[in-house]
């Protein structure tokens, strides 16, 4: 055992002070006296073992552990989908996580971590600050993100790609695959997954456009078909209304009730290519009681007039 762990720099200043103390009184003896001077080189010949052999028991050569200390980086993960728009208090659902997410976090302070941080709807979108978030996307693709913290969830005997301490997900978990067992159970015991839930206890009603189908082309004075898909929430049978428009045109007013054992409904319609040229199709829905989420409510199509409708579509956009 050395003095490195017993008895401590404290007792060990005590016992060479003491030891000291003895010899410079023993050497202050009558005997030693008619020495005068040159005792004293004889008490530092006898406290030089003493010194030498606490300097040996230090070990000064050893080894010292140094604790080097970096910060640590952690997953932040936002859903920027249309339904994290709805608002609460005049303010979003992805607001209020981002402002929970500064409260608790504390991204700013020097002792936090560092932050990546995602957004995610159709796809995971890294983003440089909170701000620069994409929205609004037209899907929830909760799945995505997860495949972007997998290779972080592996095994602790296996190696990830980087230095990741922990992952923080904000979602209202409206996602488009809702079943938790298509989601890989996490097998990383020191990288936690904090899933934070963010929406209010009472669901309000809400309709949603998901869909708009037409053909890509039609002839000249040809009917097509238009098909809107609708979504619906909480609406207690409640009447949607489905407004189509036509180059910003009112064609026609649909009024269908969604079924109880459904929340999706179909409405069919058919319009007539009028002049040559591209005809801009919008779908809106609406209905009588104030909507959770209006930025859901409308989607467009485009469809091209040819006088030929054998010809070929070289380019093809779609306005969601």
């Amino acid at each position: 055992m050395t003095l490195i762990d017993y008895p401590g720099h404290l007792w060990t200043s005590l016992i060479v002070l003491l030891t000291v103390g003895w010899m410079l009184w023993a050497f202050g003896a009558n005997a030693l006296m008619r020495l005068g001077h040159r005792r004293w080189g004889l008490a530092v010949l006898a406290c030089l073992p003493v010194l030498l052999s606490l300097w040996f028991l230090a070990n000064p050569g050893r080894l010292a552990p140094k604790t080097k200390t970096r910060p640590c980086t952690v997953l932040a993960l936002f859903d920027t989908s249309e339904s994290m728009s709805v608002t609460q208090d005049e303010t979003t659902r992805l607001d209020l996580a981002i402002d929970q997410f500064q409260r608790t976090f504390k991204p700013d302070s020097p002792s936090s971590p560092a932050f990546q941080y995602y957004g995610f709807d159709r796809r995971c979108v890294s983003a440089a600050s909170l701000k620069q978030l994409n929205r609004w996307g037209k899907r929830s693709n909760l799945m995505e993100a997860w495949s972007l913290m997998s290779p972080w969830l592996v095994p602790p005997t296996q190696k990830g790609p980087g230095d990741i301490s922990g992952i923080v997900i904000f979602t209202d978990g409206q996602v488009d695959q809702p079943e938790v067992a298509v989601y890989a159970r996490q097998e990383n015991p020191d990288i936690p997954v904090v899933l934070v839930g963010v929406g209010s206890e009472q669901v309000g009603p809400d309709v949603a456009i998901t869909r708009l189908q037409a053909p890509a082309q039609v002839g000249l004075h040809q009917a097509y078909p238009v098909t809107v898909t609708l979504e619906t929430m909480a609406l207690d049978e409640q009447s949607v209304y489905v407004d189509l428009y036509l180059n910003d045109h009112l064609i026609e007013t649909y009024s269908v009730i969604p079924r109880a054992d459904s929340r999706t409904t179909t409405v069919e319609c058919t319009l007539n290519g009028t002049a040559l040229g591209t005809d801009m199709v919008r779908a809106h829905a609406r209905m009588a009681d104030p909507e959770a989420n209006l930025r859901n409510n409308d989607r467009y199509h485009i469809v091209q007039i040819v006088a030929n409708d054998k010809l070929k579509v070289l380019l093809y956009s779609e306005v969601a």
